[in-house]
């Protein structure tokens, strides 16, 4: 909710912290990848930088 957090930025380090934790865990390939990106490339066009192979 909109008082939960003291900032957006307080907001985007909770969720890069729980990210980077959840990446030392994490050791199976992401299913669909390609898929994913795909559609990430279609709403967010000209933001990845990323190239398939």
């Amino acid at each position: 909710t909109k008082g939960s957090f003291t900032s957006i930025n307080a907001l985007y380090k909770l969720v890069y912290c729980a990210i980077k934790k959840a990446e030392e865990k994490w050791t199976m390939p992401v299913h669909d990848w390609a898929v994913a990106i795909s559609q990430l490339d279609i709403f967010f066009p000209g933001r990845l930088k990323i190239e398939l192979s």
